[in-house]
């Protein structure tokens, strides 16, 4: 870390520690993305991704006693310099620890290369082969391991062999890995599966879906090869998405998402919310974790998440839910809760969330546990797993952020906690049928039929320009996401739901996401713009260009910052010499009087292009 990130993170290991947290993060990466396994003997791993050098890693740690870690192992991977993307852990029945994850390899001269799953096994200090788990030239991503009671693992993850989203599983049986089983190839994109296995070995995938022209959550399962019906959890015309999965030992399936806006990124534009005639919500809508469980063919709901939340903080949004089964029969709930910070001018807060856990009893969810020094972005996938005491382990991820300046990251940090089972968990209370969210009465269901055929139109168009045939292509080069510092819930959502509104909702051909400073001149930050740019790369149906907002004050301007391939460092704001601190120049009149004129030096030497946005606020 630089030394100012270096005395800043010391107060923020020492809360953490002393609340009983264990930092696992050294301060010399970014560390994101952690997972969790236990072995037979009830030895503990966490590994996770990390940002180091320019290129990412995963590092693995055992628990050694109570209070202390091992130092860091390195996961050998298919190349020395690569992209990864959510590791995974899990333990076989030989007790041999898996990591599981999907890396791109084949890059060349910063263009994108292929994303495709991988798994390695360790065996006491020594690491088994590599093997490829995929081999489609599409991305193969967003991965999710479970393992059953015998401990074969079950592997689920989202590929897109026609360019759209597909759901596909594979199966190790302690012997050799399965070939990719195609659980969902409809046209329309499957996103984000979730794994968990029932008692007799039935594997249940949860997972949300653009099939009925907006995003709905699906249950389906695997036994083998045979694939279950796919079942509707919740399909109303409100943005229902990122699901999870657990499995109970009464037989229960449990399943958690988050629910948005009604007709999400649907006809909400400027000039429809000036004259309040818009008909849909925004990127960044409102979000509420809802839980429901599939018993006996029906679909019940469990009782409000909300209600495990201090009576101050259940009007805050709730998201990225996780749920895990304990053996004693405890469901416990993982999700982000959106916490404000100090008021800003003219009344405006930010916004960081937290990590939080509940489980449920029979009078309900249990009061919500904040967990400690955990703000961060909406985006974090982190994990829970049960132990075999009723406890439940919790690896994730802080940016370090301060309640001060609540969306200024310092820098990402991995943590463990452990947190106690409730004397009333393993209980389930009375559950009543779910019934789906009804839209306000002026809105109705966005026609996505007619939408379709009018991109059609645009896109079997063409024309002739000196004999050379020519078609239309649409996209947006102008997109602010969670990385912005004046983006928070109500308005755009996280950098990931992006590329869904895109693809599925906007079916735009390119696009970019366009953060400030490609979001805050925050290494790391960047570093997810481009490497997630390269995740959703889609050729011909979607391409994205790594791109970035510069915002300067008058006379310098607004512009977006584009290149067409990777690797390019965000321009910095050209300060004036008096000038001190971390890039003050957005908005505070202290840039150089040449700022632009050095920008467009920069750009012509990288190939970059610089698209005018507006020409600077607060003169």
């Amino acid at each position: 870390p630089s030394p100012a990130n270096a005395e800043l993170l010391a107060p923020f290991f020492a809360e953490a520690e002393q609340e009983g947290a264990n930092v696992l993060s050294t301060g010399d990466s970014y560390d994101d993305f952690p997972s969790l396994a236990q072995a037979g003997d009830g030895t503990l791993y966490v590994a996770y991704a990390a940002y180091y050098d320019g290129h990412d890693q995963i590092r693995l740690h055992r628990r050694l006693d109570e209070g202390r870690w091992s130092t860091r192992t390195h996961v050998p991977l298919a190349q020395a310099r690569a992209d990864i993307w959510m590791p995974q852990l899990a333990v076989d029945s030989q007790d041999r620890l898996w990591v599981i994850w999907c890396e791109q390899t084949g890059q060349t001269d910063g263009r994108t290369g292929n994303w495709d799953l991988y798994a390695r096994s360790l065996s006491g200090d020594v690491w088994g082969p590599l093997v490829r788990l995929s081999d489609d030239p599409k991305p193969d991503i967003n991965p999710h391991v479970t393992v059953d009671r015998d401990r074969n693992i079950h592997v689920v993850w989202q590929a897109h062999p026609d360019n759209n989203g597909d759901i596909h599983y594979c199966r190790f049986d302690g012997t050799k890995w399965s070939r990719p089983l195609a659980v969902m190839s409809d046209a329309e994109s499957d996103w984000y599966p979730r794994v968990a296995v029932d008692a007799e070995g039935t594997a249940w995938i949860s997972f949300d879906s653009y099939r009925n022209g907006d995003y709905d959550v699906f249950l389906t399962s695997v036994r083998g090869t045979t694939l279950g019906n796919v079942i509707p959890v919740a399909d109303s015309s409100f943005y229902e998405a990122h699901s999870s999965v657990a499995c109970t030992p009464d037989g229960k399936v449990w399943v958690a998402w988050e629910q948005g806006g009604y007709n999400w990124g649907q006809e909400q534009g400027y000039w429809l919310r000036q004259e309040n005639r818009q008909q849909g919500t925004t990127l960044g809508s409102t979000r509420e974790v809802k839980v429901a469980c599939f018993t006996d063919g029906k679909i019940l709901a469990a009782p409000s998440v909300a209600d495990s939340l201090p009576a101050d903080g259940r009007s805050e949004p709730t998201a990225m839910a996780e749920l895990a089964a304990g053996p004693g029969g405890e469901l416990w709930l993982r999700f982000r809760h959106s916490i404000r910070s100090r008021p800003r001018s003219r009344g405006r807060f930010t916004h960081g969330w937290t990590e939080n856990v509940t489980c449920l009893t029979k009078d309900g969810w249990s009061d919500a546990i904040e967990l400690p020094s955990s703000f961060g972005r909406i985006s974090v996938f982190s994990r829970i797993l049960p132990d075999r005491d009723g406890s439940l382990w919790v690896a994730y991820s802080s940016d370090a952020r301060t309640n001060e300046n609540m969306h200024r990251p310092i820098q990402d940090n991995v943590l463990v906690a452990r947190e106690s089972r409730p004397a009333a968990a393993g209980s389930t209370p009375e559950l009543s049928p779910y019934e789906s969210p009804a839209p306000p009465a002026t809105v109705g269901r966005w026609n996505a039929g007619r939408e379709a055929r009018q991109v059609a139109a645009i896109r079997d168009y063409r024309t002739s320009l000196d004999g050379t045939p020519h078609r239309i292509v649409r996209g947006d080069l102008h997109r602010h996401t969670e990385l912005s510092w004046d983006v928070g819930p109500g308005n755009d959502g996280s950098y990931l739901d992006f590329y869904r509104y895109m693809i599925d909702v906007a079916s735009m051909d390119f696009g970019s996401v366009t953060d400030h400073q490609g979001g805050g001149h925050y290494a790391y930050w960047w570093w997810l713009t481009e490497k997630s740019a390269d995740m959703y790369y889609l050729p011909p149906r979607f391409v994205p260009l790594y791109g970035y907002e510069r915002s300067a004050r008058f006379p310098n301007g607004h512009r977006n910052v584009l290149h067409s391939y990777r690797g390019v460092p965000v321009f910095p704001f050209q300060l004036k010499l008096d000038q001190t601190g971390v890039f003050p120049g957005v908005g505070t009149g202290a840039l150089a009087e040449n700022d632009t004129k050095l920008l467009y030096e920069y750009l012509h030497r990288s190939g970059g292009l610089a698209i005018s946005h507006t020409s600077g606020t607060s003169a």
